[in-house]
């Protein structure tokens, strides 16, 4: 079966990508890493439809400069049921 499914991933931006597009770099790093993958609880990830929240970046490394940022976003997931003819 196919499902939209709510879903966040913290993802690393380095300092030099923080510049005027950080916001579409956050997007097309988030869309590699998650996209055609298969998560255990909510089933293989086929699409990401829309992204609902960048959340406020926090600085993990002070070192190192390195932001975390919390998405939000929406995918379409399927997760298979047993018995189920596909």
């Amino acid at each position: 079966m196919f499902f939209v499914v709510k879903m966040h991933r913290n993802l690393l931006l380095k300092p030099e990508a923080l510049g005027p597009s950080w916001q579409q770099e956050l997007r097309s790093r988030l869309f590699q890493q998650v996209e055609g993958t298969c998560d255990g609880k909510t089933g293989y990830i086929i699409a990401i439809t829309d992204i609902l929240d960048y959340g406020s970046g926090m600085i993990k490394e002070e070192a190192r400069g390195l932001v975390t940022f919390n998405i939000e976003f929406e995918a379409i997931v399927m997760k298979p049921v047993k018995n189920e003819v596909m």
